[in-house]
C-alpha cells in the first residue's frame, strides 16, 4: 500500500480542510465543513458550536457531503450558503444551510430540508454546543414554548438527565460583561450534559427525547428550522490572547501514574510476544463471554499471559440467571491455569449496567476463590450509563466504565477536546464512589458497540474497514491523544486503565493482520502509540507532575518524575508547528522524536528515535513539527518552566 504523509501523521490519505476565521461584528469564529466553532467576544467564549445533525434509528451520526459552498465574508460579516447530502443506509436527506453574521455581532442559522427516501430517523435539526468552564454553575433563563419562563443551573457534576426541558429560547451570562440569547424556530429543543459521552459541552439539541422514536420520515417531507444568536455587553476590536506558547511544569505537584493495561482480544503470534515483552504493561485485559467457545478462547489467553508472566484484568460477561453456574464453571477453568488476576469486572451481558442484584449474588463466592484480585462493577458502554444506573459501591475496589471520543464528532480538534472532558466522568464518579478506585476500562478511538441501538446494525462490510476501526489507530495523532488521555485521567485521580487492543486494527501493532485499504499500516508494523507505551511503562517509580499547556487543543504534555530524572512527553495535536518557549532549560538534556521524519524507520523497521543532546540557552524555543511526539529528558530540578 502506497503511504502518504498525512496517513502517517493522522492516518488519513488527506488532511482534514483548514478553518476558515469568520467575524459577525465584534465576534470571531472558526469554520469548516458546516460546523461554526469556538464563537468568541476576545477570550469570552459564548458558543463551543453550531452545527447540524441527521442520526438514523441506530443513533448514528449521519455525516454530511458537502454539495456546494458559498461563502463571501468581510471584516466584520460573512454570509455562508451550504447544501449538503446525507446518505447512509436506507437515508437520503438534502438541507441547504444559509449562514448569516451580522456586523452587530448576531448569528442567524436557517436550515431548510428534505427527504429524498423513506427513512427511520431518532433526530434531524440544529445543535447548540455550550462551554463547560464559562457556564457550569451558572444560571440560565429559559424561555419555554407553552408555560412560563424559569431559570436553570449549568450542572457542575455530570448530570445524568437532561437538566432543561421544552426550550424555545435562553439567556445566560458566559462572562462578566456579556449577556448572551438564544432563540429557536422549528422544533421543540432541550438540553443534555455531553459530559456523560466525554465532549466537553452542554448540548441544546432537538427533538424531545421524550417523543417516540425512531420516527419515519416520507420522501417529500420538509423540515424548516431558524437559530438567532444575538449578545449585550460585547466590546468591539477585542483581540484573542496572542500569548506565546507556553508549557509549565510544577515539580511540587505529583500524583500516581495510573495503572496501565491493554486488552487482549486477539493471540498474538510469537514475533508480536517479543515484542509485548518490551512493555511491562501492568495488565491484560480479557472479556470472558460465556458462548459455546469461552473455554478454548480464555485457555489460549491464559497461556499467552503465562509467555508474558503478566497479570490478567478478566471482565466477566454474566447472564444474570445462571451467574451462580457460571461463576462455578469459571472457577473450576481457572484452578487448571492459576493465573495471575490482578482484576475482576462483573459485568451482566444484557444490562447497560451492573445490577445490584447480581452483585449480591457474586461477591462472596468471588470474594472466596479470588483472595488477592481486586473486584469492580459498572459498564462496558458509556459513561453515561453508570451515572444513570449507579451501582451500589459498598462491597466493590473499584467502579469502571469505557471512554471512546467519537459517539457524536469525528474530526480531530473534536477528539483532542474530548480529553479534558475525561477526567469531567471522574470527578463525577467520585461523588457516587464512596471509597471506591476509578478504573476506566476500555479506551478506543471509536465506539467498541452500539449500546443504544433499536434496530439491527447489520455486518461489517467485506472489503472495507469494520465501523469499530478508525484509521488514526496507527497515525502520530493517536500517540498524542492516547498522552492527553493518559495526562488528564491521572491528574483526575484514576487508578487503572486499559487501552485499545494488542494487534490489529484497534491495537498498538498490526501483527500478522493483513492490511486493507484505508489503513496504513502492513503486517508487523508498531504504531506510535506502541513507542509510548513502551517509554511510560519502563520509567522507574514514575509520578506525575502537574503541568499545563497555554494552548491545550494544539499541544498537550505529561510530565513523569521517574529514578533517574523528569521525562516530559509533549505532543503537536495541529498540522502546524508548534514553537513552544522554554525558560530556565539544562543544558544536556536528550530528546527523542518521534515525527514525519523517524515514524517511517519506526514503524516498518522498528528503528526507535537516536536522541539529541541539546544544548540551550536561557530562553529558547522548542519546535514540534506536525503532530510530532516528543521526549524530553530533564534533570530533576526543584523548578522547571518549559
Amino acid at each position: 500500500m502506497k503511504y502518504t504523509k498525512q496517513a502517517y501523521l493522522t492516518g488519513k490519505k488527506e488532511a482534514e480542510p483548514e478553518y476558515v476565521r469568520l467575524k459577525a461584528g465584534p465576534l470571531q469564529m472558526l469554520y469548516q465543513k458546516g460546523l461554526i466553532r469556538y464563537v468568541c467576544n476576545g477570550d469570552a467564549e459564548i458558543i463551543r458550536m453550531i452545527y447540524s445533525a441527521v442520526r438514523d434509528a441506530n443513533w448514528n451520526t449521519v455525516e454530511p457531503q458537502i454539495i456546494e459552498e458559498k461563502l463571501d465574508k468581510g471584516d466584520d460579516f460573512f454570509n455562508l450558503e451550504l447544501t449538503c447530502r446525507y446518505k447512509f443506509g436506507e437515508i437520503d436527506f438534502r438541507a441547504t444551510y444559509i449562514y448569516n453574521g451580522r456586523p452587530d455581532g448576531t448569528l442567524q442559522l436557517l436550515m431548510e430540508g428534505e427527504a429524498h427516501s423513506d427513512f427511520r430517523k431518532n433526530r434531524i435539526g440544529f445543535c447548540v454546543l455550550h462551554p463547560i468552564e464559562n457556564c457550569a454553575g451558572k444560571s440560565c433563563q429559559i424561555l419555554h414554548t407553552h408555560r412560563e419562563n424559569s431559570t436553570m443551573v449549568f450542572p457542575e457534576k455530570i448530570s445524568p438527565h437532561q437538566p432543561c426541558f421544552d426550550i424555545a429560547g435562553m439567556r445566560w451570562q458566559p462572562s462578566d460583561k456579556i449577556v448572551a440569547e438564544l432563540h429557536f424556530e422549528g422544533e421543540v429543543f432541550e438540553m443534555e450534559d455531553q459530559r456523560n459521552w466525554t465532549d466537553a459541552s452542554y448540548k441544546t439539541y432537538c427533538t424531545p427525547l421524550d417523543n417516540p422514536f425512531p420516527v419515519l420520515v416520507r420522501k417529500g417531507e420538509k423540515i424548516r428550522q431558524k437559530i438567532i444568536l444575538s449578545a449585550e455587553g460585547l466590546q468591539r476590536n477585542m483581540v484573542q490572547n496572542q500569548e506565546p506558547e507556553l508549557l509549565t511544569i510544577d515539580p511540587s505537584t505529583s500524583m500516581p501514574l495510573p495503572e496501565l493495561g491493554i486488552c487482549l482480544s486477539q493471540i498474538p503470534e510469537e514475533k508480536e510476544l517479543e515484542k509485548f515483552s518490551e512493555i511491562p504493561f501492568r495488565h491484560f485485559r480479557i472479556d470472558l463471554r460465556f458462548d459455546e467457545t469461552w473455554e478454548q478462547k480464555l485457555a489460549f489467553q491464559l497461556r499467552c499471559l503465562q509467555k508474558l508472566n503478566s497479570h490478567a484484568a478478566i471482565a466477566i460477561h454474566f447472564d444474570q440467571k445462571q451467574a451462580l453456574d457460571q461463576c462455578e464453571i469459571l472457577i473450576s477453568q481457572l484452578k487448571a491455569y492459576s493465573p495471575k488476576i490482578k482484576y475482576l469486572i462483573i459485568l451482566e451481558k444484557s444490562s447497560k449496567a451492573t445490577p445490584n442484584e447480581l452483585l449480591e449474588l457474586l461477591i462472596t463466592p468471588l470474594r472466596k476463590y479470588f483472595r488477592h484480585a481486586q473486584i469492580g462493577a459498572g459498564t462496558d458502554a458509556f459513561f453515561a450509563e453508570l451515572n444513570r444506573n449507579r451501582i451500589d459501591p459498598k462491597d466493590l475496589d473499584f467502579i469502571s466504565w469505557s471512554i471512546n471520543p467519537q459517539v457524536h464528532h469525528f474530526d480531530d480538534m473534536s477528539l483532542v477536546e474530548t480529553l479534558e472532558a475525561q477526567s469531567y466522568t471522574v470527578e463525577t464518579a467520585k461523588s457516587f464512589a464512596n471509597a471506591a478506585k476509578i478504573h476506566i476500562s476500555p479506551l478506543s478511538l471509536k465506539m467498541r458497540f452500539n449500546p443504544n441501538a433499536t434496530t439491527e446494525s447489520g455486518s461489517d462490510p467485506d472489503d472495507g474497514l469494520p465501523a469499530s476501526v478508525d484509521p488514526r489507530q496507527s497515525s502520530l495523532f493517536n500517540a498524542g491523544w492516547t498522552l492527553g488521555s493518559i495526562k488528564y485521567l491521572a491528574m483526575a485521580g484514576v487508578a487503572s486503565a486499559t487501552y485499545f487492543e494488542a494487534t490489529g486494527y484497534k491495537g498498538i501493532m498490526m501483527g500478522d493482520t493483513p492490511p486493507k485499504e484505508g489503513f496504513y499500516a502492513g503486517r508487523h508494523d508498531l504504531f506510535p502509540v506502541f513507542l509510548l507505551f513502551k517509554y511510560l511503562l519502563n520509567l522507574k517509580n514514575p509520578e506525575v507532575l502537574l503541568t499545563q499547556s497555554s494552548k491545550p487543543l494544539d499541544f498537550e504534555a505529561l510530565a513523569i518524575r521517574h529514578a533517574d530524572g523528569i521525562s516530559c512527553f509533549i505532543t503537536n495535536f495541529t498540522s502546524k508547528t508548534q514553537r513552544i518557549i522554554l525558560r530556565d532549560a539544562h543544558s544536556g538534556a536528550r530528546l527523542y522524536r518521534l515525527n514525519i521524519d523517524t515514524v517511517a524507520d519506526f514503524m516498518h523497521g522498528h528503528m526507535e528515535p537516536a536522541p539529541e543532546i541539546v544544548q540551550w540557552r536561557k530562553e529558547s524555543r522548542l519546535e514540534l513539527l506536525p503532530y510530532e511526539l516528543m521526549r524530553l529528558d530533564l534533570p530533576d530540578n526543584d523548578e522547571l518552566r518549559l
